[in-house]
């Protein structure tokens, strides 16, 4: 058993086609299929169906595809190791982070990485939490910096920063010379806040129903700006963590504490622990965690 047939038959799989397979590996149809005749006379089963229009798994083929998918991923593994011998000074670096902390977290990070690994290349995405996390299951991404904790037993993680949301609220509100405010006092006060799935949004809404009331949602926006201009506009209030508020213009809304009870996230970065975490990434990681503790 090669690792050739191995690849032909995971391309012919996913393709449901010999032909589009041998487009893919560059191969004749030919070459192909006696690769994948090999494996089945090796195998000693019939590993796909080919009386249709497409070829199909065989459930012995289901069954199969499972460890060439391992067999694969270790052989990838084992290549990545082997390249980041040198202590992560090649290769890639694939992270995804929150929008918000991408924009006030990353930027000195990886202007240090980039000064300091030159020969790694780093591709960044953004997006909200579940999304993140679906990239990190699925391998797509290195490791994730996301809002703490995750549930998933696959996925390992290490806190980044522990923060706090605070009140933002328009410079002529009423609120905007208080030093706290209790969180039941925004009983009748209209929102503006993320869409479902983001910014803290389910945490937000589960506290306001503990002390006695559902928000009046007012507006909702995917874009920190977008939101933070229509509070400052006075369409009506919003909160934000207070990490990001200490970025917030000093003639734009005003941040004021939220008391009883006070809302807490831990942002972190989590990764696949079954998955080999490249060096890269483990030296990105590092710097990240130089950034919090010693902040602009």
């Amino acid at each position: 058993m090669e690792l050739r047939q191995l690849l032909a038959f995971k391309e012919v799989a996913a393709h449901a086609s010999f032909t589009a397979a041998a487009m893919h590996l560059h191969l004749t149809q030919s070459a192909v299929s006696q690769q994948i005749k090999v494996l089945e006379d090796e195998c000693g089963v019939t590993l796909f169906d080919r009386s249709g229009r497409f070829v199909r798994l065989t459930n012995a083929g289901q069954v199969f595809l499972t460890h060439v998918e391992r067999i694969l991923a270790q052989v990838d593994n084992a290549r990545i190791e082997m390249t980041e011998m040198a202590g992560g000074s090649r290769g890639r670096c694939r992270l995804a982070a929150l929008p918000s902390i991408a924009a006030y977290l990353l930027p000195r990070a990886l202007a240090t990485f980039q000064r300091r690994y030159p020969g790694v290349e780093v591709q960044l995405r953004e997006s909200v939490q579940a999304q993140l996390l679906e990239w990190v299951q699925q391998g797509l991404v290195d490791f994730g910096i996301i809002a703490l904790p995750v549930q998933d037993p696959h996925l390992q993680s290490i806190v980044l920063l522990h923060d706090e949301f605070v009140l933002v609220v328009p410079k002529d509100h009423v609120l905007a010379t208080r030093r706290i405010v209790r969180l039941a006092e925004l009983s009748a006060e209209p929102f503006v806040l993320y869409p479902p799935g983001a910014g803290g949004r389910e945490q937000f809404l589960e506290a306001c129903r503990q002390v006695g009331f559902e928000p009046r949602i007012s507006f909702e926006s995917e874009d920190r700006e977008t939101i933070l201009g229509l509070v400052a506009a006075g369409v009506g209030i919003t909160f934000i963590p207070r990490f990001i508020a200490r970025h917030t213009r000093a003639d734009g809304p005003v941040s004021v504490e939220i008391i009883e009870p006070r809302l807490r996230r831990e942002v972190g970065v989590v990764w696949h622990r079954n998955r080999y975490l490249p060096q890269s990434a483990r030296n990105l990681i590092a710097l990240l965690e130089d950034a919090v503790r010693t902040p602009l």
